[in-house]
């Protein structure tokens, strides 16, 4: 049990995240007891693990999950990222993790549950388990009739568990439509790539009578 969240900012997470690519399972005090100082880091923080850690199982991050403005600008402004939702990436990718199984979000702030479940649905393969809450609740409630300062505790990490666990209900069928989305894209990205071959051949067949047409036209001559 930890009182306050780790200070780290999303810069010193990237950097955490690139220099420990065999990280298998990081967990940094996703259930402080301290509540009232926001956490540092957001749901970008995701982000440079699934680029760097392609063995990584489970991750425990206590995040602000509030805010949803600071998300990437082409998930806030595509409604579909098939196409750019992919294993690996470039920096400004939205990339998904590989091996996550596990995903624990502890006492993170949540305000907009339907927003952060479709974030999550391009980071998370379908089978991530996502969990939420505070192993010791159970101690603060024996004081919650001691103090005001425990109920309100109790209280906000109540409404956060609530929407933690909408979040865990909405990601199955938002997964699977991701991924139907991927299959989808796929296929048509294979269509076009048929029709591109099929073009050129096209062309280098007509290019190909233009000349002999030109030869007989010579020798005609």
């Amino acid at each position: 049990m930890h009182d306050h969240s780790v200070q780290i900012t999303e810069a010193q997470v990237t950097t955490l995240a690139s220099q420990w690519p065999s990280l298998q399972i990081l967990h940094l005090a996703c259930e402080p007891v301290k509540l009232t100082t926001p956490s540092t880091l957001t749901l970008r923080a995701l982000l440079p693990f699934a680029r760097h850690c392609p063995d990584l199982r489970e991750l425990g991050l206590f995040v602000d999950a509030s805010s949803v403005a600071n998300l990437p600008d082409s998930f806030s402004s595509e409604p579909s990222l098939a196409s750019r939702t992919r294993s690996g990436g470039e920096a400004g990718d939205i990339v998904q993790f590989k091996t996550l199984s596990k995903l624990c979000m502890g006492v993170s702030d949540i305000r907009d549950e339907g927003t952060v479940a479709l974030f999550l649905s391009h980071v998370c393969s379908l089978g991530v388990e996502i969990e939420w809450g505070a192993s010791w609740e159970d101690d603060i409630e024996k004081w919650s009739s001691e103090t005001a300062a425990a109920d309100d505790l109790i209280k906000e990490i109540s409404e956060r568990c609530t929407k933690w666990e909408a979040v865990g209900q909405m990601l199955p069928p938002l997964m699977r439509l991701r991924m139907k989305e991927r299959e989808r894209c796929g296929a048509l990205e294979g269509r076009i790539e048929e029709l591109k071959i099929q073009n050129r051949i096209l062309i280098e067949k007509g290019m190909m009578g233009v000349c002999e047409a030109s030869a007989s036209v010579v020798l005609g001559r």
